[in-house]
């Protein structure tokens, strides 16, 4: 049932800004129309990383978590990135989304406070048992700081409401794996790195979550299509189209946010700007992004 409601293509929205960083709800609502009218997108997610949530006030994510949930109105799942460095304010931010309507929060771990595991653990159990929402763990070391252990992880699969883990996986390839192993068979597990989509389907995970989605869509949802339908060498060969996106539009930052939201402008979708201390690409980055997309024949 769950995996029938949210997918297997889960696309996080960025969040565009103006020149003088106020939020754009007019880009962020065409944005939205666009994700939606493309059919590509199974569920939507707002204020996760690619939301670049760290540079948002509490009032200003529940502001948008609200305009996303009216501005789908129920067309399709949304999932609201809720996660913060305490626990207090994680809870909080939960609830209210839940008051809101959300069909799902997504958490990313506690981080830069660098807990222990039993913290970890603790931290994620709190948030549980103070809401009734389905919860998306979300595992994302490189960016948080915050690794998910496996023995961690068989524990908090045991709470009723905690039904999915998005998977940063390019630090632990194969960590995946460990989790299945120990999971509830109607456990759902997402991919969260889109340079290994493939690698994470064929350990057992049932779709991704894709901020490349946003610009690459049709590729991704055929390379997931292919898979399912048993047609393996498509989604090779769809793997190796599109990774040229990921290594080199992609690889021009750590954060790849503004990259991914100047591609978006090139194909046409004004995503708007970055909140500082995210800055615009440089006119050589543009140009690398602009042939990539010229490869895959969307610009």
């Amino acid at each position: 049932m769950a995996q029938s409601k949210f997918g297997r293509l889960i696309i996080p929205l960025v969040v565009p800004f103006k020149e003088n960083e106020d939020i754009d709800f007019d880009k962020l609502e065409n944005l939205i129309k666009v994700q939606l009218s493309s059919g590509f997108c199974d569920s939507l997610i707002i204020g996760g990383t690619t939301s670049e949530f760290p540079a948002l006030s509490y009032d200003e994510r529940a502001e948008i978590i609200e305009f996303v949930v009216r501005t789908v109105g129920k067309r399709v799942p949304v999932i609201a990135g809720t996660g913060f460095a305490s626990t207090r304010e994680t809870i909080k931010l939960t609830q209210k989304a839940e008051e809101i309507g959300v069909d799902m929060a997504m958490i990313v771990g506690p981080y830069y406070q660098r807990p222990n595991q039993e913290g970890i653990y603790q931290h994620y159990k709190a948030v549980a048992e103070a809401t009734n929402l389905p919860i998306m763990l979300y595992n994302i070391p490189f960016f948080d700081g915050v690794n998910i252990t496996p023995a961690t992880f068989k524990r908090l699969a045991k709470i009723s409401n905690i039904i999915a883990i998005k998977e940063e996986a390019s630090l632990n390839p194969t960590q995946i794996t460990q989790y299945i192993h120990d999971a509830p068979d109607t456990f759902l597990f997402y991919d969260g790195d889109d340079s290994m989509i493939l690698p994470v389907l064929i350990q057992g995970a049932i779709g991704v979550v894709s901020g490349g989605a946003l610009v690459i869509g049709k590729y991704i949802r055929k390379m997931l299509d292919s898979y399912f339908d048993g047609d393996l060498e498509m989604a090779k060969n769809l793997h190796h189209k599109i990774a040229p996106f990921f290594s080199r539009v992609f690889g021009l930052r750590e954060n790849p946010i503004p990259a991914l939201k100047e591609a978006l402008k090139q194909v046409g979708v004004d995503a708007g700007c970055c909140r500082r201390p995210l800055m615009g690409c440089t006119d050589e980055e543009k140009k690398i992004i602009h042939d990539v997309l010229s490869e895959l024949e969307l610009v």
